[in-house]
């Protein structure tokens, strides 16, 4: 995780948090929507027609209001799950350019003696493999 700065999992914990409590926010919305919807229609079948109206445009505006909260909450998480894949890209990225290629320890590799120089031996098997 030292890719990204120390704060990262504080504030993720806290978009995740963000994401519970809207989808919690927008289901009592639509669910306090149905239920005054349901007591309007009940109050305008027994004669209170002015009651049962305004009981009604609010259930409405519950209803609607929950249609807009759950668009964003279904943005929020599409935004995230973006965030995320290019997150993941970009450290799939970095951790490949940030390994060493490997040699093959074949016929192509050069030795060296210990103290760094070339081994005399090996350029001659090798100039000895070119010729013939």
């Amino acid at each position: 995780m030292e890719q990204f700065d120390k704060d990262y999992l504080d504030r993720r914990e806290k978009e995740i948090q963000e994401l519970y409590s809207l989808r919690a926010m927008s289901w009592a919305c639509a669910i306090t929507g149905g239920v005054l919807a349901f007591i309007a229609a009940g109050l305008m079948n027994n004669g209170r027609d002015g009651l049962g109206s305004v009981l009604l445009v609010i259930s409405l505006l519950f209803g609607a209001g929950s249609i807009f909260i759950f668009a964003d909450y279904f943005s929020r998480k599409a935004a995230d799950r973006a965030i995320q894949k290019e997150r993941t890209e970009l450290l799939e990225l970095y951790q490949h350019t940030l390994e060493k290629p490997k040699r093959s320890a074949q016929d192509n590799a050069i030795r060296l003696s210990d103290d760094g120089e070339l081994v005399m031996e090996d350029d001659q098997e090798i100039q000895a493999a070119r010729r013939g």
